[in-house]
């Protein structure tokens, strides 16, 4: 379907890189009436990830999928886990949860943007969600200065959800 998501992050502090993210809802459960009663599962294979990583520089997408940055081998997953789901006074949904990346699980509220009125067919809803993570906070990339590898790491997601 047309679900995404990508990654921005500031390089030497002249531009930002950016780069895709290949995602699946392993487990959405959306209860519209009460969104407490909903519940989101999210397990990416970094492999997959490292894979399907194009950032425009081959030499850059290999420190990506190695050792000093995703490290694949020691870390084959990335998982995100919603702890709460509440509908905010805006009428959007504010998700939080636990995102696993490199060995390393932070709590996250990533906006929400949907979800989206249902369309005719197959397809049901949509979403769109955009956050910050803090690099440092994951120790991704330790050894990369401020300068050398910005701190803020930009994500985006949109996701359809078809049933």
């Amino acid at each position: 379907m047309g679900s995404s998501a990508q990654f921005q992050i500031r390089h030497f502090g002249v531009a930002n890189v950016h780069g895709p993210i290949p995602i699946s809802a392993d487990l959405l459960v959306l209860d519209a009436a009460n969104p407490a009663n909903s519940h989101v599962e999210v397990t990416t294979e970094a492999v997959m990830c490292a894979t399907a990583l194009y950032t425009h520089n081959a030499l850059r997408d290999g420190h990506i999928r190695g050792e000093e940055y995703l490290n694949i081998a020691k870390y084959p997953t990335l998982t995100f886990k919603s702890t709460s789901v509440k509908r905010r006074r805006d009428g959007k949904l504010q998700i939080v949860g636990d995102l696993t990346l490199v060995g390393q699980t932070r709590s996250i509220t990533p906006y929400v943007e949907g979800p989206a009125t249902p369309q005719k067919g197959k397809l049901l809803s949509g979403f769109s969600t955009s956050g910050m993570l803090s690099r440092s906070a994951f120790k991704f990339a330790p050894k990369s200065t401020p300068l050398a590898l910005g701190d803020q790491v930009k994500f985006t997601i949109d996701l359809e959800v078809t049933g």
